[in-house]
């Protein structure tokens, strides 16, 4: 529910090592193949609770209207 964009840059946040640009190239998909996927897959979901984070931030209101779509 946020893009395909967001979520590569959620993805690329959580690799650490390529430019945070939003498109998934060569350089992504490598750092995906040489990244172990349980840490990848925690890192992830930490940035993903934390781009949603940010929502609320901007915005409480966010939090009442969407806290069940986003857990």
């Amino acid at each position: 529910n946020c893009g395909v964009k967001t979520a590569a840059i959620v993805l690329q946040d959580s690799l650490g090592d390529v430019t945070v640009d939003g498109v998934i190239g060569e350089y992504t998909l490598n750092s995906i193949e040489n990244t172990n996927n349980d840490s990848l897959i925690s890192a992830f979901r930490e940035n993903w609770h934390d781009y949603y984070d940010g929502i609320v931030y901007k915005n409480p209101f966010q939090k009442k209207e969407n806290s069940q779509l986003w857990n």
